[in-house]
This record gives structure tokens, C-alpha cells and sequence, in this order.
């Protein structure tokens, strides 16, 4: 699962560039159209000192007049990593639903259980407990498995307080 998170994570690092601009620093010139309503946008990657209509949109001053154009800086760098982050930790999540999905074989399906099976479902927890500490090969799924099935009795046993005496645990 980590090997599939590390290739995804590496595919998304080296994905084709586009023909766009990611810049840094960019001038952007907002110019009204005479024809068609919507304004002329220009946008290229120069100097603070070279923002100027005339330089950037390529028109004469009396159309430059119009024209507003302002120079903007950003951190795209900052912008992917906060992607990567984000993506990754969906990932990451995902995974951890599947394996929680994966260990609860037993359904969604709630049935009552009596007081001697919950003193046998006590018992059977902690000798998980037990085995997983002295487990070598899967120690980590056996923690995950016992700690599961903890929460799955603990789940339980609120579930029936509820339905028994109609008040919710504080």
C-alpha cells in the first residue's frame, strides 16, 4: 500500500507541463473591448518595471488610458506543496478506511449481545491484547485487529445502554 502511495505521490510530481504560466511574478493588463463586451486580459511573466500597458498589450497611449494593469507576485511553490500535502493525506485516509474496512469482516449489522457473551467478548479482547504484544511477524495488524475490536465492544455496549435505558452517555 505505502509502495502505491509513493508512485502516486511521484507521478503527481512529474506530471507534463502545460502551456500556461506558473510564474512567480506576473503583470496583468485589464483592458475594456469595443466589440464584443468582454475585456482583453493580458498576462505575461516580466520585471515589476516593465508592468506597463504599452509594453505588456502592445497598444498606443490613448488605448493604454483604459487599460489597468497591475503587477502581482505569488508563491506557487508554496501552492503545490499545500496541494501535495492535501492529496496526500486523502490518500492516506483512504488507505487507512480500506484496511479499517477490510479488518471489520464482521458487517454493519448491529445485534444485542447478552451479558455472558459481553464477559467472553471482554475476555477474547484481552487475550488479543496479550497475543499481539508477543506477536512477531504481524504485530502491527494485531494491534490494529485488537484495538478494532475494543472500539467494536465499546460501540456495543453504548448501543445497548441506549436502547435499554433510552438516555445517551454524556
Amino acid at each position: 500500500m505505502m509502495l502505491f502511495c509513493l508512485v502516486t505521490w511521484l507521478l503527481f510530481l512529474h506530471l507534463p507541463i502545460v502551456n500556461a504560466q506558473f510564474g512567480d511574478v506576473r503583470c496583468k493588463c485589464v483592458c475594456p473591448s469595443n466589440t464584443h463586451g468582454k475585456p482583453e486580459v493580458v498576462v505575461k511573466n516580466v520585471p515589476p518595471e516593465e508592468c506597463k500597458c504599452g509594453l505588456i498589450t502592445k497598444k498606443n497611449e490613448t488605448d493604454c488610458l483604459k487599460c489597468e494593469c497591475e503587477f502581482q507576485s505569488r508563491s506557487t511553490l508554496t501552492m503545490k506543496i499545500a496541494v501535495i500535502f492535501v492529496i496526500s493525506l486523502i490518500m492516506l485516509l483512504s488507505a487507512y478506511m480500506v484496511v479499517l474496512h477490510v479488518l471489520d469482516r464482521s458487517g454493519s449489522d448491529y445485534q444485542p449481545i447478552s451479558v455472558q457473551e459481553e464477559d467472553q467478548a471482554s475476555h477474547l479482547s484481552s487475550q488479543t491484547s496479550n497475543m499481539s504484544s508477543q506477536s512477531t511477524g504481524h504485530g502491527w495488524r494485531a494491534r490494529i485487529t485488537s484495538a478494532h475490536r475494543r472500539w467494536n465492544h465499546r460501540v456495543q455496549r453504548q448501543r445497548e445502554v441506549i436502547f435499554e435505558t433510552q438516555t445517551i452517555l454524556s
